[in-house]
């Protein structure tokens, strides 16, 4: 897992996919797919990477269809 800190967000390299995630003051986490096809992860402050990780891999199948 590659991992780029910039303007407030985190790009983050998870298996195949790269991956933008946006922390904030929520309950729970979300994984959205943009009309420009670009993989958006919305978690509260308190997740961590390895967590992340492990969601995105588990939606994999998911993400793969949408795209």
């Amino acid at each position: 897992m590659l991992k780029f800190v910039y303007k407030g967000m985190i790009k983050m390299k998870i298996g195949e996919y790269n991956v933008e995630v946006r922390r904030s003051k929520r309950k729970s986490a979300a994984i959205k797919i943009t009309a420009d096809m670009q993989i958006v992860v919305f978690v509260p402050l308190y997740v961590s990477d390895n967590e992340i990780e492990r969601m995105v891999i588990s939606k994999s199948k998911w993400i793969d269809d949408k795209k």
